[in-house]
């Protein structure tokens, strides 16, 4: 996945003609060298410290940078706020920790970030990130990015708030709590997967785990695929979209709308106020369905053995299987299959 912070350097660099450090970031990447890109992007911001209109235009300073030997199969733990944290893996066996301040008052953002008391260690195999969150005035403009370079085997027990997480494809158990910021991942495999957040989007490409967890509050909640034994996702005050869900799922929210594929067999409860639930199903897949709402509507070859009215359907169609439950007190229901 491409980082928001690689991002950024790219566009300085090619807007400021550095072509050479350009390659050199981009070709440590692709190769997925932890240590690689961290002195890459390191030089990068050396040479700007060097160049007076460069250090104007970007304002951006390298606080803190360390490299650690790590095992397959380790922990990444990061507890801090205020800072964008973007999680990159690779396949070497190296962990490295990037921390870059951008302001336009460098001496201000300076004095705040010490006041913050980061931590960057490794200890008993695992990384640890840390930061405080002081009581203090926060009216200034500045930006604190974390980039992170793991094995792509790696647990990752995560905290944060008013800062935006990115994730790369990554195996292991992952936990993830923010508030205030969006968390975005590519495909996540493991036991399990917890992204807990108010007030920020989730959203993803792929999620393959035996349980999900995904809960946020006024933000909304899309992921393209989900394959697991089981699934919980809800929200307030927003959406919820998943492109194919496989498991036992409950999904809902409260004034917004929910729109899901079901694939599978396994059961499934979907919930709103204020709001459409739009559900599909594999063509002549049974189920036993449970739906309230002031309109529903059934795809035609749907036939229902037990009631079929406007507001409610209860009883079978394809001679039944799977639990279909839903219910909007305003809006609409729509299951079709396809």
């Amino acid at each position: 996945m491409r980082t928001k912070f690689l991002g950024t350097v790219l566009i300085v660099l090619l807007l400021l003609g550095g072509v050479q450090v350009f390659q050199n970031v981009t070709r440590a990447a692709n190769h997925g060298n932890a240590s690689d890109v961290i002195k890459a992007v390191s030089a990068k911001f050396s040479d700007f410290e060097s160049d007076g209109n460069a250090q104007d235009a970007v304002n951006a300073e390298v606080m803190i940078e360390k490299s650690f030997k790590v095992r397959t199969g380790s922990a990444l733990l990061v507890d801090i706020s205020h800072a964008d944290v973007e999680i990159q893996t690779g396949s070497g066996s190296e962990a490295s920790v990037l921390v870059t301040l951008n302001s336009r008052n460098m001496s201000k953002a300076r004095d705040r970030f010490e006041k913050m008391e980061w931590e960057v260690y490794e200890e008993g195999g695992n990384v640890h990130v840390t930061a405080e969150s002081p009581r203090m005035n926060w009216n200034i403009s500045m930006n604190i990015e974390v980039t992170i370079v793991i094995p792509s085997t790696f647990d990752i027990d995560l905290t944060t708030s008013h800062g935006d997480v990115d994730l790369d494809d990554i195996e292991g158990l992952v936990s993830l709590r923010t508030s205030h910021g969006d968390v975005e991942f590519a495909e996540i495999s493991g036991k399990s997967l917890g992204i807990s957040s108010s007030h920020g989007d989730i959203k993803g490409y792929s999620i393959k785990a035996a349980s999900v967890d995904l809960e946020t509050s006024h933000a909304d909640i899309s992921v393209k695929e989900i394959d697991a034994s089981r699934v919980n996702a809800s929200t307030s005050h927003a959406d919820i979209d998943i492109e194919y869900l496989n498991g036992e799922a409950s999904i809902s929210t409260s004034h917004g709308n929910i729109d899901v594929f079901l694939a599978g067999e396994e059961n499934a409860s979907f919930e709103t106020q204020h709001g459409n639930i739009d559900v599909a199903i594999g063509s002549g897949v049974g189920a036993e369905l449970d739906l309230r709402a002031p309109n529903i509507r059934l795809d035609r070859e749907m036939r229902v053995r037990g009631e079929n009215s406007r507001e409610r359907v209860e009883g079978s169609v394809n001679g039944g299987g799977r639990s279909i439950r839903a219910r909007t007190t305003h809006g609409n229901i729509d299951l079709t299959s396809k």
